[in-house]
């Protein structure tokens, strides 16, 4: 049996025998906490509910494109009967298909030593993921790179959207897209001063350190298996070493008389 939550859309493959017959239950979604109602008859195929009142009528949500499929253990889905009593599968493993991870989830650490070491060419990556990730999620029709190599210019949109995604799971979103934007493209074009002020456009990860935050609220608590990204890679160490040397080597010169 497929079961759709109505209020996130997250889909439940059940096998028949887990489900109560006979009677109305009502199943419980693991990723939002809605209420999906499961009615009696041999011709029931999907089960619908709401967040508030899972004895009132629905519609079936439209259909949309479907995700990859991941598998869920058995125990994180509950069935509740109308008195009260839960049925909670023991051995049976359900397939539930998730949507995509709403964005890319990297640590915190990670961001700041990756920015520095690569001189900042690691955000270009961090946002052509995000965008990716959007496009792949979305449908939406965009170019990826291109918004990640003009990233001064796709910022603001960006930020506004995982401020939306943040405010749809109650999660707080502290700083307006608009002030993280402008302190991103103003420590951005720094990177054109004379002198050593140029070393301050080193500093553009800081406005992205509170969007990673909320980021990676999103994907944990609307993911069933988030990973945090917080290891460096064989292929992430070469490139801090490698990087790490440039940028010695750029402030010997730059610190030493003409």
């Amino acid at each position: 049996m497929k079961l759709v939550c109505p209020t996130c859309n997250a889909s439940y493959k059940i096998p028949g025998d887990r489900i109560p017959s006979g009677r109305r239950a009502i199943a419980t979604c693991k990723r939002c906490g809605g209420k999906i109602v499961i009615e009696p008859g041999p011709e029931r195929k999907l089960g619908y509910g709401n967040r508030a009142e899972p004895q009132q009528s629905h519609t079936t949500p439209s259909p949309e494109k479907p995700p990859a499929y991941t598998t869920m253990k058995a125990g994180e889905f509950e069935f509740i009967r109308e008195n009260g009593n839960r049925i909670t599968p023991e051995t049976h493993p359900m397939t539930t298909h998730e949507s995509l991870p709403q964005y890319f989830s990297v640590s915190k650490p990670k961001l700041i030593v990756m920015s520095l070491f690569t001189w900042s060419i690691y955000q270009v990556y961090w946002f052509y993921k995000n965008w990716n990730i959007i496009r792949k999620r979305t449908g939406e029709n965009m170019r990826p790179f291109w918004r990640a190599f003009f990233a001064i210019f796709f910022c603001y949109s960006f930020f506004k959207s995982v401020r939306q995604s943040a405010s749809s799971l109650g999660i707080p979103f502290q700083t307006s897209p608009g002030g993280l934007a402008c302190a991103y493209i103003a420590l951005a074009v720094m990177g054109n001063l004379p002198n050593l002020f140029w070393l301050i456009s080193f500093l553009t990860f800081l406005p992205l350190l509170s969007v990673q935050g909320v980021i990676n609220q999103i994907n944990s608590k609307g993911s069933l298996e988030h990973e945090p990204n917080n290891r460096f890679s064989l292929g992430n160490v070469v490139v801090i070493v490698f990087g790490g040397l440039v940028l010695l080597l750029c402030l010997i010169g730059a610190f030493l008389p003409a």
